[in-house]
């Protein structure tokens, strides 16, 4: 049961409330527009033998080379990358 006033901080458990209208929206780069955010953990999950492994070795390829990226066609800049 809540007793708190709407604009209370904690609800007794020791956790915050942080209210959705308060929350300030992120800017989010793109490593692949719009499947992998850079800087951001990304999973990649299928069933076997549909190629994951090829499509990881593509976008590696990709970004080692500079080459444009699926779907957006941005071109990355070219750099040291670790996998």
């Amino acid at each position: 049961m809540w007793r708190g006033t709407p604009d209370s901080t904690q609800n007794g458990s020791g956790l915050e409330i942080e209210y959705l209208s308060t929350v300030k929206a992120l800017e989010i780069t793109w490593l692949a527009m719009p499947l992998i955010p850079f800087g951001f953990f990304t999973l990649l999950d299928g069933i076997e033998g549909i190629g994951k492994t090829y499509a990881m070795l593509d976008l590696a390829k990709r970004l080692t080379l500079g080459e444009p990226m699926p779907f957006s066609g941005e071109k990355t800049r070219y750099g040291k990358r670790a996998f």
